[in-house]
């Protein structure tokens, strides 16, 4: 019996794979018949594993694993190290019979003499390496494999990705271990980049912002943008092919932030670029934030599945407008843009056709403006050329009416006024023969005299009639001059 040392939280994996609880040495062990493989990597530390069934017999069925010890100095056996190694790959291939289906991450890979030569680590969810070894691929299988795992997933085995691999080991006593692949699933790749988008869609779900930017208006034209790309990228040459002709005419002015798009410092150095842009946004605001970089292998774009990087897009004040790769190219980044184009091309020639299409549409409206200015001025030029005819008329018409209006009138008071000359005449003879009646002649006939001094002054009272010495009397027919005697008033 060969105990292991499980942790609690791993005992439901090793029970899976065969381990079997001693509930008198309190641990896990290894029962007869089962497969030991998949439940080595649980030995204790400073297990030998040469001699490994010789020691399980000397420890007289305790079942325990004997520790490595100071070997003794008499009877000791002595081996060459070509023997040494052989016996580790006797042990290896004794325990570990045919090939398993194994998961890790290319770390490294080199061609040599076209075999492929590969590096594959584990690591655990904080991201520290746990195992690491050697693989190799033939060159009698390296097509094959190649070409099914591109087809599955669009790529060439590269570094960076996650493989599902059919491996044999093989201990030599030159090359040491080492696994040699014999074949590979290209959907467990493909599974292992899917469930990372999902867990970051899932994140950004939750913080309720995977929507932001696509939420965020879109331009209504485009007069400033900000580009974020690989420096000498493919993409940046077809994206400025359209873009250049813009640039050149004034009519959009494009800023440029370069940054790595592919290993372990790409999405650290992407959100530094958007962050320089979102600066500049503060100062001069883009229009857009354009992310772009030609098609390229899956690992490549398997970098920009990052859970930062989305979480900077979804919250960039600019509306990101992404064009990653070809068609078939889909990233967390096309996700969480504003717009998702399949090519850096088709992203300049969505910015040149709405530049385009507004000036086709103001050069439209300019014309059609200026067809109904023109409309209007000849249907007002029409307009007013009417109503200067029948102002004319009307005022001929009225000048008229007013000349036979005046004409009546004067008709009128001619006749009005003859007649009222009549009357008024007749009212001034009358008026006149009474003013005669009235005159002092026709008074003093009727009796009246006129009494005055001998200066000719109208006397009135008695009072100036006593003060005058002569009195000068006037009739009708003359006048007397009396001596004035005064009578004493009885």
């Amino acid at each position: 019996m060969i105990e292991l040392n499980v942790p609690f939280m791993e005992k439901e994996e090793a029970k899976r794979l065969g381990a079997r609880w001693n509930g008198v040495s309190k641990r896990w062990y290894i029962p007869a018949g089962v497969d030991r493989a998949p439940l080595l990597r649980w030995l204790p530390k400073g297990v030998d594993l040469l001699d490994l069934d010789t020691a399980i017999v000397e420890q007289g069925g305790h079942g325990g694993l004997p520790l490595r010890a100071q070997a003794p100095l008499h009877n000791r056996t002595e081996y060459s190290l070509s023997a040494f190694l052989y016996k580790i790959s006797d042990v290896i291939q004794k325990n570990i019979i045919g090939a398993s289906w194994v998961s890790a991450e290319i770390s490294e890979l080199r061609a040599n003499k076209g075999h492929l030569f590969i590096t594959l680590v584990e690591h655990d969810e904080q991201g520290n390496m746990v195992a690491r070894t050697s693989a190799r691929i033939w060159q009698t299988d390296v097509e094959r494999l190649n070409t099914k795992f591109k087809q599955g997933t669009g790529s060439d085995l590269e570094a960076g990705l996650k493989v599902l691999i059919y491996a044999r080991v093989e201990f030599h006593p030159q090359y040491a271990l080492s696994l040699f692949i014999d074949d590979i699933d290209p959907s467990y790749t493909l599974g292992d980049m899917a469930a990372k988008l999902a867990k970051i869609r899932e994140v950004l779900t939750t913080e309720k912002i995977i929507n932001n930017n696509r939420n965020l208006p879109k331009p209504i034209d485009f007069t400033h943008v900000a580009v974020v790309s690989p420096q000498n990228a493919a993409g940046l040459g077809d994206f400025n092919r359209e873009a250049g002709i813009l640039q050149k005419h004034g009519l959009c002015d494009f800023s440029y932030f370069t940054a790595t798009f592919q290993g372990e410092q790409a999405p650290a150095d992407i959100c530094r670029a958007i962050d320089l842009a979102v600066l500049q946004h503060a100062k001069i605001p883009f229009d857009a934030l354009v992310i772009i970089r030609g098609g390229g292998a899956l690992s490549d774009l398997a970098w920009l599945n990052n859970e930062h990087l989305a979480r900077v897009l979804c919250l960039c004040p600019i509306h990101v407008m992404a064009g990653i790769g070809h068609e078939r190219d889909y990233t967390i980044i096309d996700e969480v843009a504003g717009e998702r184009f399949d090519t850096p091309s088709k992203v300049a020639q969505r910015i040149f056709n709405l530049i385009t299409g507004n000036a086709i549409e103001a050069e439209t409206n300019y014309s059609e403006i200026s067809r109904k200015v023109r409309q209007f001025y000849k249907y007002s030029h029409y307009v007013l050329d009417k109503l200067r005819q029948e102002i004319a008329h009307s005022t001929n018409n009225l000048f008229q009416r007013l000349q036979e209006r005046l004409s009546l009138i004067y008709q009128q008071l001619g006749s009005q006024a003859l007649q009222a000359c009549t009357s008024l005449e007749k009212q001034l003879t009358i008026q006149i023969s009474e003013i005669l009646n009235q005159s002092p002649a026709q008074i003093l006939k009727k009796g009246f005299a006129l009494i005055s001094n001998t200066r000719n002054k109208i006397i009135s009272s008695k009072l100036l009639a006593s003060q005058q010495q002569q009195l000068q009397i006037e009739f009708y027919d003359g006048k007397l001059r009396l001596k004035v005697e005064i009578l004493n008033e009885l």
